[in-house]
């Protein structure tokens, strides 16, 4: 939990022995995420890689007490490599960027009725002089169904979204 991480500023009145004691396990997660990653495109070899995260996190005081979390937090992250991507920053992607980012890099024909449009900024100039990205008006719609048919499950999921500040 990041009030015992060395990576916070606050480590909201838990005791200097608890933060010395586990004070390196985010950072630890966020090196061992790194190896898994770094060893599955060693061995994946050629091809493109994206890596996302949907949210950082901000201390913030919810209610009367203060607590770390990421419904005002910054973005999170787009790291792509390989020969579709170009180098350099790109600016201004959100998560409804990543489907029509996967479906160009695959070749797929991209909907126009989307959020986000494909961000031709962040591709090599080779990949999209070689891969003309296609769109097309739609894929249709669905009726979106309750997820278990059982309303207290459905409420009590509701409410764990709403608690991870997913909805409002």
């Amino acid at each position: 939990r990041l009030e015992y991480s060395e990576l916070g500023d606050d480590h909201l009145g838990h005791s200097a022995e608890d933060v010395s004691r586990f004070g390196g396990a985010v950072s630890e997660a966020y090196r061992q995420a790194d190896r898994v990653v770094g060893e599955m495109v060693s061995r994946f070899g050629e091809g493109n890689v994206i890596l996302i995260s949907d949210h950082g996190f901000v201390l913030e005081r919810q209610r009367k007490r203060k607590t770390y979390n990421h419904g005002s937090g910054p973005s999170g992250i787009f790291v792509a490599s390989g020969p579709a991507f170009g180098q350099g920053e790109a600016e201004e992607l959100s998560l409804f960027h990543i489907l029509p980012i996967m479906l160009a890099v695959k070749g797929c024909p991209v909907p126009t009725d989307i959020v986000a449009k494909v961000p031709t900024q962040i591709f090599s100039p080779e990949f999209l002089t070689e891969h003309e990205v296609v769109t097309i008006e739609s894929y249709g719609t669905i009726e979106l169904q309750k997820a278990t048919g059982d309303s207290a499950v459905d409420e009590e999921m509701m409410k764990r979204l709403e608690a991870l500040g997913y909805l409002d």
